[in-house]
Formats: structure tokens, C-alpha cells, sequence
């Protein structure tokens, strides 16, 4: 298991079970698609990106964070797997909080 925290919000990232993984996960089946978590700033995505993301080597999606057209104005995230390829983001959103 392995831990992020910043500002009251925490994110654990856990192995499921083995009794629990004859059928696998897969975000493009019925269920949930992914999970996305507010961050306070660009900065903040980034630091989850180079201090916790990078040095523990979790998979990363899309090449990293950056700004993603087509969504709100200034829409800036990182997508990650999780050990069972649950898909989770860290988005900021300028004035969404």
C-alpha cells in the first residue's frame, strides 16, 4: 500500500485481494470508468506527478500531466493506474474550487 496526503486529502492506492481478482479489472466495462480527486493548483498536480508518482513508479497516462483542450478552460491533470489499473486523475481546474 502506498500513501499521498497534502492539505486534508489523502490518496491510498492498495492491492486488491487475490480472491477478489478472477475477473480483473478493466475501465471500459460496465462500472466505474475512473476516479478524479480536485487539486488546489497546477503545482500541486505536478508535485503529485515528481514526488510521489515518478519516484514510486506508478503508471502513468497520457505522458504526464499537462492541459487538456477540449475540456473546461485550463483543465490540467495527471492520469495514473493504480496496481489494479484503476484509472485516477488529479485535476485542477482554475476557480473550481
Amino acid at each position: 500500500m502506498v500513501e499521498w496526503q497534502r492539505e486534508g486529502t489523502r490518496i491510498i492506492v492498495a492491492q486488491s485481494p487475490k480472491r477478489f481478482l478472477d475477473h480483473g479489472y478493466h475501465r471500459k466495462r460496465i462500472g466505474l470508468n475512473h476516479i478524479a480527486f480536485r487539486a488546489p493548483s497546477r503545482a500541486a498536480v505536478d508535485e503529485l506527478y515528481r514526488d510521489y508518482l515518478l519516484p514510486n513508479k506508478i503508471p502513468i497516462l497520457y505522458d504526464g500531466p499537462k492541459e487538456w483542450e477540449g475540456y473546461d478552460p485550463g483543465y490540467y491533470a495527471v492520469y495514473f493506474e493504480d496496481p489494479d489499473r484503476i484509472k485516477l486523475e488529479l485535476v485542477y481546474v482554475p476557480g473550481d474550487l
